[in-house]
């Protein structure tokens, strides 16, 4: 098997040990893959794959030496040295990267859904809920609080409805808010390594401009941070009060 390394500049990259690993991660994904095909087969045996609603996912992404990392949120450095090489970070990286927070996601909704439907909203693992109600026309609990919104109107083609692209995550002391243009990341930790990246000129997030005095991109900080605080106060977020309040740096 010849692997193409998805970033193979990275700094101090033990390449070697990139290959195997990823070698080893396709080998997973194309088990998931087979697996996946034999699960279909056993609903089209029983006769229930026209009523059978299947959605295949998966509960984070993975990093195979993009930033010198592999992993999720709670990245390892695949260096020479296992070490960052910035020097900056300890023996982990724990990070809100796209890398961590894209999964996958096909769903199979005969009747419901057009074949090869393909969505380019930003949809959430929150969002699950409301719309694994809403397929199954279940009504919630009255007075259970939900949070997200149910996706079945865009997977049924019905843009009427505006949709908010905006999303929010969290890591330990990490909290985020991304849109389709940028991406914020406040660190609440004692260091304070927070992260702002342009995503629409930055997509692999290796240019981190929270500290830029550019007057353009500091007006988008104070309003990302501003949303993203509203986030965290909604869901009594107690590392909210962390934040200097009337003071956006």
């Amino acid at each position: 098997m010849k692997i193409k390394l998805l970033e193979p500049d990275a700094p101090n990259l033990d390449t070697p040990l990139n290959i195997r690993m990823a070698k080893e991660y396709y080998s997973s994904v194309h088990a998931v893959d087979r697996n996946v095909g034999r699960l279909m087969d056993f609903l089209e045996g029983l006769s229930l794959a026209e009523n059978t609603i299947v959605i295949f996912t998966s509960d984070h992404g993975y990093m195979m030496g993009q930033h010198s990392l592999w992993h999720k949120g709670n990245g390892w450095w695949l260096t020479k040295d296992g070490k960052d090489p910035d020097g900056i970070y300890g023996d982990t990286r724990w990070n809100l990267y796209d890398y961590s927070l894209n999964v996958p996601c096909i769903i199979k909704w005969p009747g419901a859904i057009t074949p090869s439907t393909r969505l380019e909203e930003t949809v959430s693992f929150v969002d699950w809920f409301p719309t694994i109600m809403e397929m199954s026309a279940t009504k919630p609990a009255a007075g259970l609080l939900t949070r997200g919104r149910s996706i079945v109107p865009l997977l049924k083609g019905d843009r009427t409805t505006a949709w908010n692209d905006e999303c929010y995550a969290e890591y330990v002391n990490l909290r985020s808010l991304r849109t389709t243009e940028w991406k914020l990341v406040l660190d609440f930790s004692s260091e304070k390594l927070n992260e702002l990246y342009h995503l629409k000129e930055d997509q692999k997030e290796q240019y981190n401009l929270y500290n830029s005095r550019d007057p353009e991109i500091e007006i988008q900080k104070k309003q990302l941070i501003k949303r993203l605080l509203a986030h965290m106060n909604a869901i009594r977020d107690p590392l909210v009060k962390q934040f200097p309040q009337g003071s956006i740096e």
